[in-house]
């Protein structure tokens, strides 16, 4: 094996390694075997006993076994079986896993989203453009300008045109969930009037009498249940790629965002020291306009808000086309069951719809105070993590001047409140749940 000689030069690799080389490799070894904790040889054995299997490597086109899993596979995720069943011999390790696939790379999936994300942005400077051209040609006539609010780029326009066909067939597989929901008690219905057909007392509807009829009813549940559940595992499968491919492209775009407005405050601030140094007046750069181009418009981002950029809004953002979409079909599934339990108990069902009613404000509310507690938080974690990074880079300074009692109060200052704000965003979703909890009672 090639590498440094005691010399301290590179080897040449026809050299066969000597005894002595052999030796020192040997104690080596020990030496580090000997620092590991029982449980650390008991998974070094177990790696040794069952090792990463040929099949998760690549194939000759670059491909893992996900991506050259066939569609029996992907449905009934057989891929994963290899997996599953190495990791019930021993603990996995990320050097188990195979490589990323080539749609969740970040680097196949952020330059289709700043492609999308770009395309938002020139659409709003036309926009823009056009509301300034039209102001000025009636300021030309004497007329008074028209007052229109300014056109900001949609992420949101954005991450939706990159998953366009995700969210297709997410909506694709909720809608066969939700009608197999709406369904299944019908057929179950027809299921039981035909077991109790011949009671009139019990069951007075009219039903076929003949045998198969009971079986197929038998196999239409079955099959329904069947689809309906392939259809929300493949809804959760398709949803948690699509949820880790826009969340990387949004960390992708916040952090070369963030780069770029590095390299513009560093020139801006290299210009206005120009004038002063070749002998003008030092002011003078100061009087330009300031230097632009933030993730808000400015410069003025701190490394916290960066941070809960990366962190947690990139995760809030991908979560609305995971679990989000449920918005477009739980009203509606909400009225057709209330209609088909208004078939079965009649005029009785508006007591339980007029408590939901009841607890519909007071949910708002409660969630109205959660959305002003989660601000706060993150105003204050925006905070803690800026005066964090303040504390490392000057850290020498900090030592030097023994500032370290100072900050360490200041830093516990703003975590307190930071734990504060989080205890009355937990009572807020408890409150919540309550309220959810009594509505369904």
């Amino acid at each position: 094996m090639s590498g440094p000689s005691a010399e301290g030069l590179p080897q040449d690799p026809d050299v066969k390694p000597t005894e002595n080389q052999h030796i020192t490799d040997t104690t080596l070894t020990k030496e580090a075997d000997d620092l590991l904790t029982d449980e650390e040889h008991r998974i070094k054995q177990l790696t040794e006993l069952y090792p990463r299997p040929a099949s998760f490597d690549n194939d000759e086109k670059g491909r893992n076994p996900e991506e050259r899993a066939n569609f029996i596979s992907t449905w009934l995720f057989n891929f994963m079986s290899p997996v599953i069943n190495l990791g019930f011999h021993r603990p996995l390790g990320t050097s188990d896993l195979w490589t990323v696939s080539k749609d969740q790379n970040v680097l196949n999936v952020a330059p289709t989203l700043d492609a999308e994300w770009h395309k938002c942005v020139e659409e709003a400077k036309a926009i823009n453009a056009a509301h300034d051209e039209e102001n000025k040609a009636l300021a030309a006539q004497g007329l008074p300008p028209k007052h229109t609010k300014k056109v900001e780029p949609s992420l949101m326009k954005a991450t939706t045109a990159y998953s366009g066909i995700n969210i297709f067939w997410l909506l694709f597989y909720q809608l066969l969930v939700r009608a197999e929901a709406i369904c299944s008690p019908l057929v179950l219905e027809k299921l039981l009037q035909w077991l109790f057909v011949g009671d009139p007392v019990t069951m007075p509807w009219f039903v076929p009498e003949e045998e198969k009829w009971g079986w197929i009813y038998v196999v239409i549940l079955f099959i329904m249940s069947s689809v309906s559940n392939l259809c929300n595992n493949r809804f959760f499968y398709v949803g948690f790629h699509n949820y880790a491919q826009i969340r990387a492209g949004i960390n992708a775009l916040v952090y070369t965002k963030s780069l770029r407005i590095a390299s513009i405050s560093e020139e801006a601030n290299n210009d206005k020291k120009t004038p002063a140094a070749a002998g003008g007046p030092p002011d003078a750069a100061a009087k330009g306009p300031p230097a632009r181009g933030g993730l808000g418009g400015s410069t003025a981002q701190s490394t916290g808000q960066v941070v809960n950029m990366m962190a947690i809004d990139s995760d809030k953002v991908a979560m609305v086309f995971y679990m989000g979409l449920n918005i477009i079909y739980v009203p509606v599934q909400i009225a057709v069951l209330i209609y088909l339990i208004y078939e079965v108990l009649g005029p009785a069902i508006f007591v339980g719809l007029g408590i939901i009613l009841v607890f519909l404000p007071i949910a708002a509310i409660i969630a109205g105070a959660l959305g002003n507690f989660m601000r706060k938080k993150l105003i204050l974690s925006d905070s803690r993590v800026k005066l964090t990074n303040e504390i490392l880079q000057g850290i020498r300074i900090v030592k030097f001047y023994a500032w370290e009692k100072h900050f360490s109060r200041e830093l516990e200052q703003v975590r307190a409140k930071e734990v504060e704000v989080i205890g009355s965003v937990n009572y807020a979703l408890a409150a919540m749940r309550y309220d959810l909890l009594h509505c369904h009672i």
